[in-house]
């Protein structure tokens, strides 16, 4: 198992909100496009996933499946992404933030850089 973290947000949206990040880990489903999709695909079936909104922390969940293309039935309203993969939502969080000595970048990170 391996520990990551993610800022789940569609590039550019200027009126997303925490909540609108939650709405999505609900969905069952987390995704990105572009070159975070290189990172995205080293995901493994029962990694888990530490989902934020900048520094305040949504959710943590646990992968699935492998990431991959999704298919035309997989996509949902909210899924912004061409990648995503299945996950199960294992807590849900209101007011904790990380930041201070963290480094907070902006797409999918591994926490061990063993897995770059």
């Amino acid at each position: 198992m391996n520990l990551w973290h993610i800022q789940l947000h569609p590039t550019g949206a200027a009126d997303w909100t925490a909540e609108d990040t939650r709405r999505i880990v609900a969905t069952g489903y987390i995704g990105c496009s572009g070159k975070a999709v290189q990172t995205f695909e080293k995901l493994l079936v029962g990694d888990l996933v530490l989902v934020r909104y900048g520094a305040q922390v949504v959710a943590l969940v646990a992968v699935e499946d492998m990431p991959r293309l999704l298919r035309d039935y997989e996509k949902h309203s909210l899924h912004w992404f061409t990648h995503g993969c299945r996950i199960k939502p294992l807590a849900y969080y209101d007011h904790l933030k990380i930041g201070g000595a963290w480094l907070v970048p902006a797409h999918y990170t591994p926490t061990d850089k063993t897995r770059e």
